[in-house]
């Protein structure tokens, strides 16, 4: 006995539906999380500014600590070999800030990647949710075509 019309319709426009939705619940669930890892991302450029900050007022304090040190060894605090050491360390302390800086520039590039990615994997569930009810709609047609 054939399966009638209606039921075949029905089922087809239910299984369409099904999956549409599906497709569409997955790609809000991946944008929600490229929306939170998008917020880890900026928190983590606010770490690593204030980070660097910090490094560079330390060693602000410790440059002024030093300079002090050696004048009060009855150095000369404008003596060359007393400037290259400053020097040294005021570089030293600056490519410090820097690392800091690159660290956390490679860290904002992984989330960027991890945002694309979430986005692109969202993208790519509706379009299979997409053709999942397209093929769903194909098969009930060659159905009610072949009777």
């Amino acid at each position: 006995m054939p399966i009638p019309i209606p039921l075949i319709i029905a089922g087809m426009a239910l299984s369409a539906v099904s999956s549409i939705s599906a497709g569409a619940q997955a790609r809000k669930m991946h944008n929600l999380q490229a929306e939170s890892i998008r917020r880890e991302r900026d928190r983590e450029v606010q770490i690593g500014k204030l980070k660097a900050d910090q490094e560079r007022e330390a060693n602000k304090r410790r440059l002024a600590t030093q300079a002090n040190l050696m004048a009060g060894r009855g150095g000369d605090p404008g003596a060359a070999s007393n400037l290259l050491l400053v020097g040294d360390f005021a570089g030293q302390a600056e490519l410090n800030a820097r690392l800091i800086e690159q660290g956390s520039a490679h860290k904002v590039m992984q989330y960027d990647d991890e945002i694309g990615q979430q986005l692109l994997t969202g993208r790519n569930k509706q379009r299979a949710g997409l053709m999942k009810a397209g093929t769903a709609l194909l098969s009930g047609a060659e159905k009610i075509y072949t009777g």
